[in-house]
């Protein structure tokens, strides 16, 4: 698949949600499918973009933006981990998508880092 854009960004980790319970049954929130590693731009949101509320808050200037190729395999409620700090993709696939005409050209995913 060829890129439409410079890929000799950072390498990072994806992982995706645990399908694993607790003792009582209820999800274990824990992020320990190993999904690969993915070639990525990672940047700061703008600051139109540090103007936009989430469902999650407010972005704040400690979160990212990672632009990612279309055939990532990212998918909604997985956890990035770039330079050894964990990321939650804010969002949903659907309002990732860049496109080109009508072609899907690269995805833009703005991350909230996780603290504690």
């Amino acid at each position: 698949m060829a890129l439409n854009f410079d890929v000799h960004g950072e390498s990072i980790q994806v992982w995706g949600p645990s399908a694993g319970t607790d003792g009582l049954g209820n999800p274990d929130n824990t992020w320990d499918d190993d999904k690969g590693t993915v070639q990525a731009i990672v940047a700061i949101p703008g600051v139109n973009q540090r103007d936009t509320i989430t469902p999650a808050g407010r972005i704040a200037t400690a979160d990212k933006k990672v632009i990612v190729p279309s055939g990532a395999g990212i998918a909604t409620g997985d956890r990035l981990e770039i330079d050894s700090v964990n990321y939650d993709c804010l969002g949903e696939y659907a309002a990732w998508i860049v496109r080109r005409r009508n072609v899907i050209n690269h995805l833009e995913i703005l991350l909230r880092k996780v603290v504690g």
